[in-house]
């Protein structure tokens, strides 16, 4: 009677208990790493987004101080405009702080780690801008990005090669973007 009682009793088996944890410990590995990637992936593109958009920076604040000369009542020459750029017309380049209202130029010092020095972030725009090179305010941090400008001329074209690097994890990053402005007195 005895053996008659345990066939008709249902239950899982201890093998069948360890392959279903088995199957749900998968699942639950591959759904975090699907999390896991994904905010990486987004981090990676939230970074690239700043970064093209410190690139665009300073390429429209040398084009727009390239038209406000134009357009000024005493306009200075062409190669006075240039020559502004000179500390940039080197390998090690330079960084330009694109705040509103003027725009400092400071030769980068090559070193081990990098150009330049990183941007400093500000929570709220600090002089026209979110990201720049004035750290006197006490609520601005490093932002992790280094900006660096190449600029090269001739007769009617200065030529500039903007790069911005950053560090995501063990990742070196960076993006480039070539630009040109004319003499449109020319």
């Amino acid at each position: 009677m005895k053996n008659k009682f345990l066939k008709n009793k249902k239950g899982f088996t201890l093998i069948e208990t360890m392959v279903a944890v088995f199957i749900l410990s998968v699942a639950l590995v591959s759904l975090l790493t699907l999390i896991s990637n994904t905010i990486f992936y987004a981090k990676y593109a939230e970074n690239e987004i700043i970064a093209n958009y410190l690139m665009q920076e300073v390429v429209d604040s040398i084009k727009n101080e390239r038209s406000s000369n134009i357009l000024s009542p005493n306009p200075s020459s062409w190669e006075d405009f240039v020559n502004k750029f000179e500390e940039c017309n080197n390998a090690n380049g330079c960084r330009i702080d694109a705040k509103v209202g003027s725009s400092s130029i400071t030769p980068c010092v090559s070193n081990d780690d990098n150009v330049c020095e990183s941007l400093i972030y500000h929570e709220n725009p600090y002089n026209g801008s979110f990201y720049n090179y004035d750290n006197s305010d006490s609520n601005g941090k490093n932002s992790g990005f280094v900006r660096k400008i190449i600029i090269s001329s001739n007769d009617h074209e200065m030529k500039m090669e903007v790069t911005v690097f950053w560090k995501s994890g063990l990742t070196n990053n960076e993006v480039s973007l070539n630009a040109s402005v004319l003499d449109w007195l020319k």
